[in-house]
C-alpha cells in the first residue's frame, strides 16, 4: 500500500473515532449512528478513489519505498606491469663434454624479466650456440617500449626465433643443418652462411626455408662472412684461395638465388659504370677494422675516370676502362691513406714513405700507359729536400681524398 492511501486510511480513522465519541456522549441515540454509518461510506469512497488514482498514474517517485543504499564493492588492485626488456644477454655455460647457454631478458633496472635454457650440445671446435641479434622496432624509452621485438639465434642445426618481450620460442627452423659463421639481416630474410656448409641459406622472418645451397663450387669453401649490397647477397670462402686474406666471392640474387663469381658479374661490352660496380663486387666492404673505398679520377685525362680502390691501410688498386672491358693495374702498396695527388695531364703525384726510423719521404709521378698505371719517376725525397719543402710542394697539389666506401653505388649511379 503506498503512502497516499496511508494518509487518507489514518484521516477518516481519526473521523471514526471522533464520531465514535460524540455518539457516546448523546447517548447513542439514532442521529449518531446515521453519522458514524455515513463516515464509514465517505471513508470507503476515499480508498476506492485513492485506488483509481494510483492505477491511472501508476507508482510515482514520491510513493515509492527507497531502496536501501548499496555499498560500492572495493576496485581490484591493478595487475602489475611487466618491465620492458632492454637487452639480451647470451651466457654460454659449459658443463664437462657438453656446453649450453642462457638467454636473459633484462630491463632498465638489469631485473631478469625472462629467461630461457638451450639444451645441452656436446663440445665441439665451433660454438654450439651463437647468438645472431635483434631485428624489429627500437626501444623508444623506458615507458613506451616496443611490443614487439625478436631475437634470433642458431644452434647446430637449428634457427630459433624468440620474443623479445616474453622469451616465447616463436618459431624453429631446422633445414639450415650446418654450423653457421656469417649471417645478415635483410629487409625480408635472414642470411647464413657455414663454414661446414650450407654456402647459402635463407629463411623468412616467419620461418619458412627460401633457399639452401650447400656449395657453390667445389674448389671453395669455408664461407665465413655474408655481405648485403643492393638486390645480391656477397658471400666469402676462404678456403682454396691461393692468398688468405683474399676470399673467393659469389654473389646471390636475392630474387632469384642464382649463383655467379663476383668476376662474372659483368662481362665485356657493357658500360664503365656496370664493370667498375662488378669489380667493387670483388671487394670486402670492410677488413681489419677498414672500410674498403673507392673513387673515379680520369688519370689518363682520355675522358673516361679510373677506378681506384683503396684497401686495408695501404692497398691501392687501379681499374682503366679501354671501352671494351676493364684493365686492371699492379696492386700497389703506399703507406700514406691520404698520399694521392692530381696531375695537370696523363699523370698521378704520390706521396710515400714513412718506413722505419730514419722516416724517408717520397713524392713520386705515375703515368697511365696502355690503360696501365705504371711508375714514371721520382719527384722529391727527403734526401735531397727538407721536409718543409716537400710538404710546400704537396700543399700546391690538389689531393684526391674524395674516397666514399664500396657499398656506396653513388658515384657509379651518377656516370
Amino acid at each position: 500500500m503506498n503512502r497516499k492511501r496511508w494518509m487518507i486510511l489514518a484521516v477518516c480513522m481519526l473521523v471514526l473515532l471522533s464520531l465514535a465519541a460524540c455518539g457516546k456522549a448523546d447517548g447513542g441515540d439514532a442521529s449518531g449512528a446515521a453519522a458514524l454509518e455515513s463516515a464509514l461510506r465517505q471513508v470507503r469512497d476515499k480508498l476506492d478513489e485513492a485506488k483509481h488514482d494510483e492505477a491511472e498514474s501508476g507508482s510515482t517517485a514520491d510513493d515509492s519505498e527507497p531502496e536501501p543504499e548499496k555499498t560500492p564493492e572495493p576496485a581490484a588492485a591493478a595487475e602489475p606491469e611487466q618491465s620492458a626488456v632492454e637487452r639480451i644477454e647470451l651466457t654460454r655455460v659449459p658443463s664437462g663434454v657438453d656446453e649450453y647457454a642462457v638467454i636473459t631478458g633484462y630491463d632498465a633496472a638489469e631485473n631478469t624479466v625472462w629467461s630461457f635454457e638451450t639444451p645441452r650440445f656436446g663440445v665441439t671446435e665451433m660454438i654450439s650456440v651463437v647468438e645472431l641479434g635483434q631485428r624489429g622496432d627500437r626501444y623508444y624509452s623506458k615507458s613506451t617500449p616496443c611490443e614487439r621485438l625478436e631475437t634470433w639465434l642458431w644452434r647446430i642445426t637449428t634457427v630459433v626465433c624468440l620474443d623479445v618481450q616474453t622469451g616465447t620460442r616463436l618459431w624453429e627452423n631446422s633445414d639450415y643443418a650446418g654450423r653457421a659463421t656469417g649471417f645478415a639481416f635483410g629487409d625480408s630474410a635472414l642470411y647464413l652462411c657455414g663454414q661446414y656448409g650450407p654456402d647459402f641459406f635463407a629463411v623468412s622472418y616467419t620461418g619458412e626455408t627460401l633457399a639452401r645451397i650447400e656449395q657453390f663450387d667445389p674448389n671453395y669453401y669455408w664461407a665465413s662472412e655474408i655481405e648485403l649490397r643492393g638486390d645480391q647477397a656477397l658471400v666469402y670462402l676462404y678456403g682454396g684461395t691461393p692468398n688468405y686474406d683474399d676470399p673467393m666471392i659469389f654473389c646471390v640474387d636475392l630474387h632469384t638465388y642464382a649463383v655467379s663469381s663476383a668476376a662474372d658479374t659483368a662481362p665485356a661490352g657493357q658500360s664503365f659504370a656496370e664493370q667498375y660496380r662488378a669489380v667493387l663486387l670483388t671487394y670486402p666492404a670492410e677488413i681489419s677494422g677498414y672500410k674498403t673505398k673507392y673513387t673515379l679520377y680520369d688519370i689518363d685525362q682520355d675522358g673516361t675516370p679510373e677506378l681506384i680502390v683503396h684497401e686495408d691501410v695501404s692497398y691501392y688498386y687501379i681499374y682503366s676502362f679501354d671501352g671494351e672491358q676493364v684493365i686492371p693495374s699492379e696492386k700497389f702498396y703506399w703507406n700514406y691513406s691520404n698520399g694521392l695527388y692530381a696531375y695537370d695531364g696523363n699523370g698521378l703525384v704520390v706521396h710515400d714513405g714513412g718506413q722505419g726510423f730514419m722516416r724517408f719521404e717520397y713524392v713520386e709521378f705515375y703515368t697511365m700507359t696502355g690503360h696501365q698505371l705504371e711508375w714514371s719517376e721520382e719527384l722529391m725525397s727527403s734526401e735531397n729536400y727538407t721536409y718543409s719543402e716537400i710538404r710546400e710542394y704537396l700543399d700546391t697539389l690538389t689531393p684526391i681524398d674524395n674516397f666514399i666506401p664500396i657499398t656506396d653505388d653513388s658515384y657509379l649511379s651518377n656516370s
